[in-house]
């Protein structure tokens, strides 16, 4: 345990001091750093909040993670924890500009990608253009049957409206899509999330080409995913 905290999902209007206040309820704080953007200034959304011991850390992430801080959950883990989640940040980043150019390539009408937790079995959403509920909470791969068995044997699989099971359904309705292909991001032996490329009524049927074409995506999508972790 370090006494450096990451302290994520911050109102962009929260203040240094209420921020401190708030820590120093479970110890003597030695530094509040809110991270700014270069450029504009503007808050980014996040903190490092160094307590002046090990002990009091410990208080603060057993109390405050997931405690509501100006109408948002906190996430807070340990230093090292949020650079790992820094340079996996990075990397996302990076793949949605490639990802979008997938997207564009494929003439879909949009993208989704979500990560893959091996020990929970929770898919998180990180970009989604259709619904951004999609991304507002983690769901159970469970749930998602298609999604399970393309994680499962490492395999494309393309979803319609007539073949989706469980919520996938939910997909179809209202958004006007006729058909996701879900892409599993694998690595030699992880399985680290999917993509999805959904696609409404003017696009054309999806072929064997453009199934190779999206799985090269994957590969390439999985190959950065993994380097990051």
């Amino acid at each position: 345990m370090v006494k450096r905290l990451f302290v994520g999902n911050l109102s962009y209007d929260a203040s240094l001091s209420a921020l401190r206040s708030l820590f120093e309820s479970c110890g003597e704080v030695a530094e509040v750093e809110v991270a700014t953007d270069g450029k504009s200034g503007r808050p980014r959304g996040y903190a490092l909040v160094t307590m002046a011991t090990v002990a009091g850390a410990r208080v603060a992430l057993e109390r405050l993670d997931g405690e509501s801080f100006e109408g948002r959950p906190l996430h807070i883990v340990a230093d090292e924890e949020g650079a790992a989640r820094a340079r996996l940040a990075g990397v996302i980043r990076r793949l949605l500009g490639y990802v979008r150019y997938a997207r564009d390539h494929e003439r879909a009408a949009a993208v989704s990608l979500f990560l893959f937790d091996e020990t929970t079995g929770d898919l998180q959403g990180v970009l989604a253009e259709w619904d951004w509920t999609r991304t507002s909470f983690p769901s159970h791969v469970s749930e998602w049957p298609t999604v399970a068995e393309a994680l499962s044997k490492r395999e494309i699989r393309v979803i319609t409206d007539d073949q989706a099971f469980g919520v996938e359904r939910g997909w179809f309705e209202v958004r006007g899509i006729r058909g996701s292909v879900c892409v599993p991001l694998c690595d030699d032996e992880r399985r680290l999330g999917v993509l999805f490329f959904d696609f409404d009524a003017s696009a054309g049927p999806v072929g064997q080409a453009d199934l190779a074409f999206l799985a090269d995506v994957g590969v390439r999508c999985a190959r950065a995913l993994g380097r990051s972790k």
